[in-house]
């Protein structure tokens, strides 16, 4: 009965166009990207993560931010 119903759900997994994807070419046709579960033009930030761990020589990382004054509470 369970099956039953699982398989009757749509999926609703994000999934993005790779047509117009800048990394088709050499992320998506080597594996290192994948539509619907590693894929950096998705709407979901777990296929995001997934992608820049895959491929972390696409991620930017400035280290740790620093608050503005103007943001920080006064006491």
């Amino acid at each position: 009965m369970i099956a039953e119903l699982m398989s009757d759900e749509k999926d609703i997994t994000p999934k993005a166009d790779c047509s117009t994807c800048p990394h088709k070419e050499d992320r998506l046709k080597y594996g290192r990207c994948q539509p619907g579960d590693t894929c950096v033009r998705a709407m979901s930030g777990r296929q995001i993560t997934r992608f820049f761990k895959e491929n972390p020589d696409l991620a930017e990382y400035s280290g740790p931010r620093k608050l503005d004054n103007r943001l920080r509470y006064k006491s």
